[in-house]
Parts: C-alpha cells; sequence; structure tokens
C-alpha cells in the first residue's frame, strides 16, 4: 500500500453491513470522521463501550442509495431494538408509547434517545426506514402498488407523492445509483452525535500515553484530575489508578504504551499538539496497536513525553509500575501476599506498602486487586474466555473469579468479552 506524506490509513474491525461482498471506494462526508475514529477507538477494548459498529454499518449500507437511504441506526442496545423491530415489520410499527414500555422508558426518554443518538425523532425515523426498504423492494423489482402496502401506506397515490417528494422520481421510475437509468446522488444524512464516554477505574500495568483527538476530557490520574482539550496529550503512569471521562461530541484515542515496567513521573503539564501535528499521533496509534507497517511512525510515548511536563520518576514510581506489570501480565499473576511480593522483589513490605499508599491513596491489598482485575478485563477484552482468564489469574473455579470481578467493575466478566474482529 503506498501513501502519499502525511496519509495515515486505520483499520477498523467488528464492521459487517448486509450485502457488502467486494472491496468498495465509499466517499465519506467529513461530519462522519469521528463516528470512523471512534469506531478504531472501541476496537482497542478501552472504552466502557457504547457500540460503534451498528451506526457505520448503516452508513456504508447507505452509500450509494441516494436520498432514500435508510436512517442513521441509534446506539443504545433498548434504541438498537427498538429500530430493529421496525426494520423487521416497517409496516407494523407500534404507537410510541408501546414501544417506549417495551423499551423500558417513558415516551419523552425514547424521543430524546433517538434525536441524541440519530438526529431525528422517532416519527422521522420510521418515515424514512419506511422509504429506505421501499427503495430496496423497488429496486429488487417489486410493483409499487405491491411496496406501498408492503411498508405501510394505505394507497399507492399517497406512497407516490411521499416517495417523490423525498426522491425526486416516482417509485415507477427508482432505480439504485449505478444502475440502467442512473443515480440520484448522494443523501449526505447529518452523523448523529459521539456518545459520551468513560473508562472503568483502572490500574495499567504499562504506561500509556493518550490523546484527546476531539472535544473535551477529565482524566484522573491517582489524586490528580486534568481537564483536557482537543490536542492533549499526556501518559497515564503504569500502577496509578486512572480513569477518563468525555462529553457528547468528544474522544480520547490511546496512542501508545511502554511494556515491561519501568517507571514514568506524573505529568505536571500536558503536550499540546496543533493541527498540523496530530496525524502523526494517529500514525503512532496505528503502528503500536494494529501491527501494520507504518514508516517512520515515532513511539507515542516518546512522543508525547517529548511536549509534556512531568515529574521525574522516583525509585517507589519504578516499583510500583514493575509490581503493576506482573500483575498483569506475569507468567505467574496470582494473589500473592504482600510478604511473598516484598521476597521477589528484594523490598521490605513496609517499602511497598508505602509506595502504594503514596502514589494511589489505596491500601496494598485493594490496589492489588483493582489491579488484577484490570488485568482480568483487558484479556477479556483482548480475547480470552472467561474460564482461561480465570484460570491464568489463579482462581479454581469461575465463580470466585465472577465475584472478585463484579466487585471491582459492578458487571459480571462475560459482559466485557471481545468483539468479534470484521
Amino acid at each position: 500500500m503506498a501513501l502519499d506524506d502525511g496519509a495515515v490509513v486505520v483499520p477498523i474491525g467488528g464492521i459487517d453491513p448486509d450485502g457488502v461482498t467486494t472491496p468498495r471506494v465509499i466517499d465519506v462526508p467529513e461530519a462522519w470522521n469521528g463516528w470512523l475514529l471512534y469506531a478504531y477507538g472501541e476496537s482497542l477494548g478501552y472504552l466502557d463501550r457504547t457500540p460503534a459498529a451498528s451506526v457505520i454499518e448503516a452508513r456504508l449500507r447507505e452509500s450509494g442509495r441516494g436520498p432514500a437511504a435508510m436512517p442513521p441506526m441509534p446506539v443504545c442496545p433498548a434504541a438498537v431494538e427498538v429500530a430493529r423491530r421496525v426494520l423487521t415489520d416497517v409496516a407494523g410499527f407500534s404507537s410510541l408509547p408501546e414501544e417506549a414500555a417495551r423499551a423500558g422508558w417513558s415516551v419523552r426518554t425514547l424521543q430524546r434517545r433517538f434525536r441524541a443518538e440519530t438526529g431525528l425523532s422517532v416519527t422521522e425515523w420510521v418515515r424514512r426506514a419506511r422509504l429506505g426498504v421501499a427503495a430496496d423492494l423497488l429496486a429488487a423489482g417489486r410493483d409499487p402498488e405491491w411496496v406501498a402496502h408492503r411498508v405501510g401506506y394505505q394507497t399507492a397515490s399517497g406512497f407516490s407523492r411521499v416517495f417523490s417528494a423525498r426522491t425526486g422520481v416516482t417509485p415507477g421510475r427508482w432505480r439504485p445509483e449505478g444502475s440502467d437509468g442512473g443515480g440520484h446522488g448522494h443523501g449526505d444524512e447529518p452523523a448523529p452525535p459521539l456518545p459520551a464516554q468513560r473508562t472503568w477505574t483502572r490500574v495499567n500495568g504499562a504506561a500509556v500515553a493518550v490523546w484527546v483527538a476531539r472535544g473535551q476530557a477529565t482524566v484522573t490520574v491517582g489524586e490528580r484530575c486534568h481537564h483536557l482539550r482537543a490536542g492533549h496529550a499526556l501518559v497515564l503512569p503504569a500502577g496509578v489508578p486512572n480513569r477518563i471521562r468525555t462529553g457528547a461530541e468528544s474522544l480520547v484515542i490511546p496512542v501508545g504504551f511502554r511494556p515491561g515496567g519501568g517507571g514514568v513521573g506524573a505529568t505536571v503539564r500536558p503536550a499540546d499538539f496543533g493541527p498540523e501535528e496530530q496525524w502523526r499521533l494517529l500514525e503512532a496509534s496505528v503502528a503500536c496497536y494494529t501491527g501494520l507497517p507504518v514508516r517512520g511512525a515515532a513511539d507515542g510515548v516518546d512522543l508525547v513525553l517529548s511536549g509534556a511536563q512531568w515529574e521525574p520518576a522516583s525509585a517507589d514510581d519504578r516499583l510500583l509500575a514493575d509490581l503493576a506489570n506482573a500483575l498483569a501480565w506475569g507468567d505467574d499473576p496470582q494473589d500473592r501476599a504482600l510478604g511473598q511480593w516484598a521476597a521477589a522483589f528484594g523490598v521490605s513490605e513496609s517499602r511497598i506498602r508505602r509506595a502504594v499508599r503514596e502514589a494511589t491513596g489505596m491500601g496494598f491489598a485493594h490496589w492489588q486487586r483493582l489491579a488484577r482485575m484490570s488485568s482480568a478485563r483487558s484479556r477479556l477484552l483482548h480475547g480470552g474466555s472467561v474460564g482461561k482468564v480465570a484460570r491464568d489469574l489463579g482462581y479454581a473455579h469461575v465463580s470466585g473469579f465472577s465475584r472478585a470481578f463484579c466487585a471491582v467493575h459492578g458487571a459480571p466478566p462475560g459482559r466485557c468479552t471481545a468483539r468479534k474482529a470484521g
């Protein structure tokens, strides 16, 4: 693959658009770039996940269909179920109160979620879905009058008026783009807003560099809170609990990690990358996390540290990082007692207690449990089965592992398994 200077190819896994079986070049409007980056970030497994795939898949299905394309899919699972029921039986849409009750919401909440995630009211979303289904049926050669009744119109004339107003042609003359008769252009539906997001509170086994690609984010590292804007980047030290929160239309991307322990001091001032420099961060992320060869890509941690101000790593910082790395990726990440860890690292128990307390504000037992369950969640998101992860972490029974996991993350481990790759 040959790239122009400054170009970056970003792989996005887990996308399975119906009917796309051969390579296709799609001109993606700039408004959708945030969703593509969001889907890439989601595939790395660091978010407490809101699925991007259904939104991207809907956009791909729209490509080449013109202004009668399907409306964008909502994001949250309950709203997706409502949308799927509509598409399964587009003529049999229940009333708003019935659909809201099925989702366990009020009508107001259902309307608010659809508008926030698709830019459309439920009524408008259903209307566009009916026209999208009708366009597919017409393109397959179905009779316009049959289609009108199939998608819920009482008369063919009423359907024809609505369809013509939307597409500019009558149902009888409808042809999909690229077929005989020419196309109808591409309807650039606005992208739904990116959802607010967060990570779970976790202890990383390696230093991780993160970049605010758009919007704003609040990053808590130990007892420090950083309020960041687009272009800011910092390094999350290994061993120190951290969490990230973003508002709507905001996005944080990991750009690299430094494995093998070894301390990195706390960030005092984040790096600030201008728009003309940010492609280097994306390039570093792709090179680090996907295995794709990216010629000349910088190491993401070095790149961020070169522009940030941070405290020098102390001996205790290095000890904490080495402990976290052993818990996360060691060959024998058992639930060792404090004395066993002290003997393994050749230090006193009081030294470990002090290092953990001063860096995290936690007692050693609490910190060790969070570090082990952070490792468990990462292993699950990277393809490990619940049973294998439980055995790797030294649990004799899955039930015991599940109880420990729920106590830290508030959800069973089965909810955190990896998405299937596309």
